[in-house]
């Protein structure tokens, strides 16, 4: 099912895209993760070791906005000031198939 292939597969990519880079996973500030459920977006999280209060959830706002759900989130990230100039964000999607993203950003 989609949710064990997320679980699968997005928690190593962004440890190979951080590693590429040459950051660590406390360099990112905030992670804004594509948002299906609260709960697998969470879960992911744990697995990930990044703790909620640096994740953008925005699924309890919008609901499952599908593709849309990131620049959202981001969007509101900005709003909220919890994105500044210089901050180092990650930005991760997933999608059904399966396929996964992910982008690092210095604003």
């Amino acid at each position: 099912d989609i949710n064990r292939l997320a679980i699968r597969h997005i928690p190593p990519a962004v440890k190979s895209m951080i590693a590429q880079n040459g950051w660590e996973l406390d360099d990112v500030e905030l992670f804004v993760p594509h948002q299906v459920t609260r709960s697998i977006t969470e879960r992911l999280m744990r697995i990930g070791g990044v703790p909620l209060e640096k994740a953008m959830i925005t699924i309890h706002k919008y609901g499952n906005t599908a593709t849309a759900s990131v620049p959202m989130a981001l969007a509101d990230a900005v709003e909220e000031g919890r994105v500044k100039r210089d901050s180092k964000i990650m930005l991760v999607g997933g999608a059904s198939g399966f396929s996964v993203g992910v982008i690092l950003l210095v604003l």
